[in-house]
């Protein structure tokens, strides 16, 4: 039989390994030091549990085979507290090539546990217990030991010389613990039973991991290693359930029994009293199971509030008030006392810079406490769930919390920051899922909020100037109809001035072109036919700024007669023939094979929007050609002009008609042009009821021309 000792420091062992993986688990098992922990325990126990096992096969070779496979156990306790270690200090990257290789000599270790080399054989000794016969290769797992916790343990002092005090508790227990609990097992089970010495590997060697068992949980939950307070305390609520079941079925079932049936042997009625009893306590227990939760999760646990009310409360705050100011003390009134939180600030930002503090806490160190900030991730965030390291230790420094991140459209509106709640309560699900659902809806109404003060400090601005400047406005817009009249009447004048000589000069040079006067040598007619076409130019683009001046005069009326464009056309396109063969531009004027009739225009108008669209495409087309159609169909009269010129930029066609407009190409060729020549068409072609024709592509040429109706009768 085995001893007593034995029987309870192994279950106890067991026990509590078992008890601190589970409360580990329970608290965040998808944390990554949380998840390496477990490996690590779940080898320790693995190696305890199995060598306990190993107690009680009575045949030889059960037994041997148990002794061998806590030994395998045993070779991966060293590499699973190097990948605690790697976790513990913030390593990122625990499986590198080093670790891959102890794993290799681990598995290398534990093929060599099943053989002779590794354990001989066993002893059952006179107290029940299986001690293992050494074989010459276990110093291999002695050496394997020593050098990766050695390496270990050289890791965690070096990352505790540059750490908080609480961390350096933390490391100095986990090293003494399990430093002497190695000592003690590589001397009681490899070192001493060389010697044969083995009764003390069970006395002393696999009880001492008590030690380990009870400094790991000294760690927890005096040193917060994994924060598992809140699980202790709904533990100890569940606890404390099943103590009132066992009170109560005591109470129920042997204090009557011994007070009415002392006397009596069990019969029938005592039977039925106990199965009565037995049902009575089964349809207790979940009431008093959830009696039991509602007081535990009052007084350690929860907070009682209703999520779906306290979300309203907020919204209606939220959607009443846009004062920030107002608003964020609204805000922190009611969370404060509903989550039952001692302290709730509300930071703001602009541009990266803390704009607004609801409390005032961090005033004194705003600009430390603003580049902390920057450190804080993303998405909500609870101090008691983080690893160690740099996020958690700004959180403790400003005893935060829970920080959550206010965010627009990705944008960074703020933080709403919460302190410790009253009577150390731990931070839930519920409050991290609601105090999500109020950090976006906070972030929306700070942005409101922020807008209509910059609209009100806006408005109050600019009211101010606008009373400043009306005044100044009414006389500056006196002045300036005025000046444009002026400028009208002088436009007007000018082109009235220029236009009478420009014209007499164009008859005279005509005639003397026609030899009417006598005949000239070529080489002084071919001037005079120049001096004549550049004439003509300058008459039209006097007849420009006089049209525009009307326009802006409110003075351009139409003087309607019937028109024949056949001529019109002809007698347009035979005046630019000097411009285009200056250009060395082919200008060719298709005539219609049916003469198109004549209709309602005014003639001087539509000669100057026919003479510009020809000019433009023999000026823009040097060393091309342009090729003139005038035809009609049943309802209009078709005029267009199609050249192999420039053409028009695509990003530019839509602005090409307005005033004043050229395209970039086109002053690169002739920076001297005025961009009012097809403002003025597209006006004269509207105002007699007819469309602008017009297609472009780059560097391959343009069409340009108009539909003007056939039937419409125009007013003067």
């Amino acid at each position: 039989m085995i001893s007593v000792y034995n029987n309870v420091s192994s279950i106890a062992t067991i026990v509590g390994l078992i008890v601190i993986l589970t409360l580990v688990a329970a608290k965040n098992y998808r944390s990554k030091i949380n998840q390496v922990f477990l490996v690590f325990g779940f080898v320790v126990l693995a190696y305890v549990t199995v060598g306990y096992i190993s107690n009680f096969p009575s045949s030889y070779s059960g037994a041997l085979l148990f002794s061998r496979i806590s030994l395998l156990a045993a070779n991966y306790i060293p590499v699973a507290f190097l990948a605690f270690t790697y976790a513990f200090i913030g390593r990122k990257k625990i499986l590198n090539v080093s670790m891959a290789m102890l794993i290799v000599s681990a598995m290398i270790l534990g093929v060599l546990a099943f053989s002779p080399l590794a354990i001989g054989g066993i002893t059952r000794g006179t107290n029940g217990v299986t001690t293992t016969n050494t074989g010459p290769l276990l110093w291999l797992t002695l050496i394997n030991f020593i050098f990766v916790t050695s390496y270990s343990f050289t890791l965690l002092i070096r990352y505790a010389k540059r750490s908080d005090q609480l961390v350096r508790s933390q490391v100095n227990i986990i090293v003494y613990s399990s430093s002497l609990v190695i000592i003690l097992n590589m001397i009681t089970q490899i070192i001493l039973p060389e010697f044969h010495y083995t009764t003390l590997g069970n006395i002393v060697g696999t009880p001492s991991i008590l030690l380990f068992v009870g400094g790991m949980g000294y760690v927890i939950l005096k040193h917060k290693l994994f924060d598992i307070k809140s699980v202790a305390l709904r533990s100890m609520g569940f606890v404390a359930t099943l103590l009132i079941v066992m009170i109560t079925f005591s109470i129920i079932m042997l204090v009557p029994t011994k007070i009415l049936f002392s006397h009596l042997s069990l019969n029938t009625l005592e039977n039925l009293y106990f199965i009565t009893a037995a049902i009575i306590l089964a349809l207790l227990f979940n009431p008093l199971k959830a009696l039991l939760k509602k007081l535990t999760d009052k007084l350690y646990f929860q907070v009682s509030y209703n999520s779906e009310q306290l979300v309203n409360e907020i919204s209606k705050i939220l959607a009443s008030e846009i004062r920030l100011e107002e608003m964020s003390r609204q805000v922190i009134a009611v969370l404060t006392k509903k989550m039952n939180i001692k302290e709730i600030d509300i930071v703001v930002l602009d541009k990266g810079k803390i704009y607004f503090e609801s409390g005032e806490y961090f005033s004194s160190v705003i600009d430390k406490f603003q580049n902390d900030l920057e450190s804080i991730s993303d998405n909500i965030v609870v101090t008691e769930d983080l690893d160690p390291g740099q996020e958690k230790t700004i959180l403790e420094t400003y005893k935060i919390q829970v920080a959550a991140q206010m965010k627009v459209n990705n944008e960074k509106v703020g933080y709403i920051l919460f302190s410790n709640r009253n009577r150390g309560l731990p931070y839930v699900k519920k409050d991290v899922l609601l105090t999500n659902i109020i950090a976006d809806e906070l972030a929306i109404a700070i942005q409101n909020s922020r807008a209509y003060d910059q609209i009100r400090q806006f408005n109050a601005s600019l009211q101010r100037k606008v009373e400043e400047s009306t005044t100044q406005l009414l006389i500056a817009n006196d002045d300036l109809k005025k000046a444009s009249a002026t400028k009208d009447d002088f436009i007007s004048m000018v082109s009235h001035q220029l236009g009478t000589p420009l014209t007499v000069m164009e008859g005279f040079l005509s005639l003397i072109t026609q030899g009417f006067y006598a005949k000239d040598s070529d080489k002084a007619n071919e001037a005079l036919k120049k001096a004549l076409s550049r004439t003509r130019v300058m008459k039209n683009l006097v007849f420009d700024l006089l049209n525009l001046s009307r326009m802006s005069a409110g003075k351009f009326f139409l003087e309607i007669s019937s028109v024949d464009l056949n001529e019109t056309v002809k007698d347009e396109v035979s005046q630019l023939e000097m411009e285009a063969k200056d250009k060395n531009v082919t200008l060719t004027y298709h005539q219609p094979q049916t003469p198109v009739p004549a209709i309602q225009l005014d003639e001087a108008k539509t000669r100057q929007a026919i003479m510009n669209l020809v000019n433009n495409a023999i000026f823009y087309s040097s060393g091309g050609k342009v090729d003139v159609y005038l035809s009609s169909d049943q309802n209009n009269v078709i005029f267009k002009v199609v050249d192999n010129g420039i053409g028009v930029p695509e990003n530019q066609k839509e602005h090409l008609f307005t005033k004043f407009f050229r395209a970039d190409n086109a002053i690169r060729e002739s920076p001297n042009g005025t961009g009012i020549g097809l403002y003025l068409v597209k006006r004269v072609v509207e105002d007699q009821h007819g469309q602008i024709i017009f297609s472009s592509k780059l560097k391959e040429g343009s069409t340009f021309g108009f539909n003007l109706p056939i039937m419409t009768q125009l007013q003067t």
